[in-house]
């Protein structure tokens, strides 16, 4: 993927004289010169995390990656440390911003399957163990519905709906390693409408490697609802303040946010078999693609 592409202007024109080349060629020449990124919006798929990500790049103190999805935790390229900081914006590009707007920019990536790859907390923490982390939630049936709908729509899924989310149907292999989840062709990507919703589980191994000051919680509602300014804050870590002629933005305190999906993975076979699921059929699936 060219660099810049599917962002605007300003971040393309920054991106002068790498934009030809492919990422792979980029890692050893701007290995010295690019830094780490500050965060990671880490899921959950269809919960809004494209809408998260939009909403925080739009700020002028928030610099986007090459692409929003980088796959390095869920991928074998999670060893390849100068490919994955090839993503992200140079020194000097970071300087100019900063002092054309008077704050600390910071940059990062959002990948939805880093929330339910078990191998990705691990591999995360030991390249980035200083990076920030952002989840959006949204209610487990509602989820499982929506990425039924997704899947329909891309030609990857031809099961009825009663049969592709039925609890008894296995997702996942009882003994499945990193390598399968790392496949392209892996079913939890393409499906998992269960077992992605199993946030309890995926966010206790996050926890382990993390901890609570490096992770926050959001529930979807809160960035579908809320003003401009805090459509432009709802980063945890991330304070945004207005202040004449320009943004400023501080890394402040993060306190622990309340996990209140601890039970979803529970309450998602409970729901579906009580019939939740099909009398939710007709409801909008979501336009989301995250």
């Amino acid at each position: 993927m060219l660099c810049g592409a599917g962002f605007g202007p300003s971040y393309r024109r920054a991106c002068v004289g790498c934009a030809s080349k492919p990422v792979s060629r980029l890692g050893a020449r701007v290995h010295a010169y690019v830094r780490w990124p500050e965060f990671l919006v880490i899921g959950a798929q269809k919960a809004g995390t494209s809408t998260l990500y939009a909403q925080l790049v739009a700020h002028p103190l928030v610099l986007p990656a090459l692409t929003k999805e980088v796959h390095c935790f869920d991928t074998a390229r999670a060893a390849d440390e100068r490919w994955y900081r090839a993503h992200f914006p140079t020194v000097g590009r970071r300087a100019t911003v900063e002092a054309r707007h008077g704050g600390r920019v910071v940059s990062g990536e959002s990948t939805p399957f880093y929330l339910a790859h078990p191998a990705a907390p691990d591999r995360a923490a030991e390249m980035i163990p200083d990076v920030r982390l952002a989840v959006v939630l949204r209610d487990p049936v509602q989820r499982a519905i929506s990425a039924y709908h997704h899947a329909r729509h891309w030609h990857l899924e031809d099961r009825p709906i009663e049969v592709a989310l039925d609890p008894s149907a296995a997702e996942t292999p009882s003994r499945a390693g990193p390598e399968w989840f790392d496949s392209p062709e892996c079913p939890m990507r393409r499906h998992g409408y269960l077992m992605r919703g199993r946030y309890a589980e995926q966010l206790e191994r996050w926890l382990e490697g993390f901890g609570h000051d490096r992770l926050l919680v959001l529930d979807v509602a809160e960035i579908r609802t809320g003003d401009a300014a805090r459509r432009r804050s709802i980063f945890w870590g991330l304070r945004l303040c207005r202040s004449p002629g320009s943004w400023i933005a501080t890394w402040g305190a993060i306190r622990p946010r309340t996990m209140t999906y601890a039970t979803a993975s529970h309450a998602t076979s409970r729901r579906t078999t009580n019939g939740s699921t099909s009398s939710s059929v007709g409801a909008s699936p979501g336009s989301s693609r995250s």
